[in-house]
């Protein structure tokens, strides 16, 4: 089985960002409307620009938000910090960012491979856009990617007082495996390509 995408570039080219220039578009009239204009953009290798545009993503993110998505107090201020829990590593992994209409990052998602047949995927929306359909559509991306790319299963670890996660990863098809400490172990098998 191959591995991830091969390319370690940008691969919405497409979309402003990937072009090489950010061009803003109008805002959305609501929040509501706001997952309809967002664009991915999947990477292995973020440039120093992608770095700065995810400093400034988690600089928006509440407190509770980041827990919710790690687990633990962090210090995002720190470069090791910020590197170690939002980069991944290139063999085995990618980063995915929905674009908001300005271009700057909405939402972002990890997908590691941990076999040649499963990936771990973990994702965190912008605390202003939370509940406008960012997460769904990007939860549906990352199915959609996976199993065209002939992956059979996507699991993902998330804090049992997460529930808004829980409840997005249930209605996504995701079911219970376990339940180790805190977390709850979550798996979906994936279909047939093409199917979801």
């Amino acid at each position: 089985m191959s591995p991830l995408s091969p390319s370690a570039s940008l691969v919405a080219p497409s979309t402003p960002y990937a072009r090489g220039g950010l061009r803003p578009l109008p805002p959305p009239a609501r929040a509501a409307e706001a997952h309809e204009r967002c664009e991915l953009v999947v990477t292995r290798s973020p440039s120093e620009r992608d770095w700065q545009m995810t400093r400034t993503f988690v600089e928006s993110l509440e407190r509770n938000d980041l827990y919710w998505r790690f687990g633990l107090a962090l210090d995002f201020r720190e470069e090791a910090s910020l590197r170690r829990y939002f980069g991944v590593d290139p063999k085995s992994g990618e980063i995915g960012w929905m674009l908001d209409g300005r271009s700057s990052i909405a939402a972002i998602s990890h997908r590691v491979r941990i076999s040649p047949c499963e990936a771990d995927i973990a994702l965190i929306v912008r605390s202003d856009l939370k509940r406008t359909g960012i997460g769904g559509r990007m939860l549906r991306s990352l199915i959609r990617r996976s199993t065209e790319e002939g992956l059979r299963t996507l699991s993902a670890l998330v804090l049992s007082e997460n529930r808004a996660m829980l409840a997005l990863a249930r209605r996504a098809g995701f079911t219970a495996r376990g339940t180790p400490g805190l977390n709850v172990e979550l798996a979906l098998a994936l279909g047939p390509r093409g199917v979801h």
